[in-house]
């Protein structure tokens, strides 16, 4: 009879509003305890946490130097997971922390790739994806023009377009509010790193050797690339 007279008096959007504060208030108690038992719910890690943050890390990106620096300056797994996986697994950590990610301009990330994958990759994991490559691809210009291909694209991590991590294709717009870029990291990061209360300076770990990246494309190549990566280049309007 109760719940009656309240679905009856209690509008619509007012019960709905009511059922998402008793949801937060229950899952906000779930992740104190967690925090404070030191449990991790996959994909959140502790600095998550810690931080009130959430980076997603796009391969290429600085990523590991942002990740060393959240984790008390301590190497950890990498793991690039998608705004999807930390969606599925606690949206009330996603809607209530600040949410981040670094984006790159994809000619300058793919020669980073290239020269990653040429170099042995992650830490011998890589090694078949390196052997095979090498033998297939005599430089750069091969590698572009005649080995990539989208079926590589999304299979192969460090060669992942972006948005595939960031980019909500249910509402089709980005699900980060907070997008930092390569090409001034050092000034972005410090103008975020306020906001969730990280003193630190971000060291730079594994930093790419490349010289200018325009000076290793060709016309042809710039073309090839601009196609397979051209939702990246609109949507982080980026350009050669």
């Amino acid at each position: 009879m109760l719940k009656n007279l309240y679905r009856s008096l209690m509008p619509d959007s007012l019960r709905a509003a009511v059922s998402y504060i008793r949801e937060t208030i229950k899952w906000r108690k779930r992740i104190y305890f967690e925090y404070v038992l030191g449990v991790e719910r996959y994909p959140y890690k502790k600095y998550c946490d810690k931080y009130k943050c959430i980076f997603i890390h796009i391969p290429k990106n600085a990523g590991t130097s942002i990740i060393t620096l959240l984790n008390n300056n301590n190497p950890i797994e990498q793991e690039h997971c998608r705004y999807w996986d930390y969606l599925r697994s606690d949206i009330v950590r996603l809607r209530s922390y600040e949410v981040f990610c670094v984006v790159r301009n994809p000619w300058d990330r793919l020669l980073s790739a290239y020269h990653y994958l040429k170099e042995g990759g992650s830490k011998g994991r890589d090694k078949n994806l390196t052997d095979m490559m090498n033998s297939q691809c005599d430089n750069f210009q091969d590698f572009v023009l005649n080995w990539l291909d989208y079926d590589k694209i999304y299979n192969i991590t460090v060669l992942n377009p972006q948005f595939i991590y960031i980019y909500d294709f249910q509402d089709k717009k980005l699900a980060v509010n907070n997008i930092l870029h390569f090409e001034s990291l050092s000034e972005d990061f410090f103008a975020f790193q306020k906001k969730i209360g990280v003193t630190k300076s971000l060291p730079w770990i594994n930093k790419s050797k490349n010289s200018d990246y325009k000076e290793h494309y060709t016309k042809e190549m710039v073309d090839v690339v601009s196609v397979f990566y051209a939702f990246d280049i609109k949507l982080f309007k980026y350009y050669f």
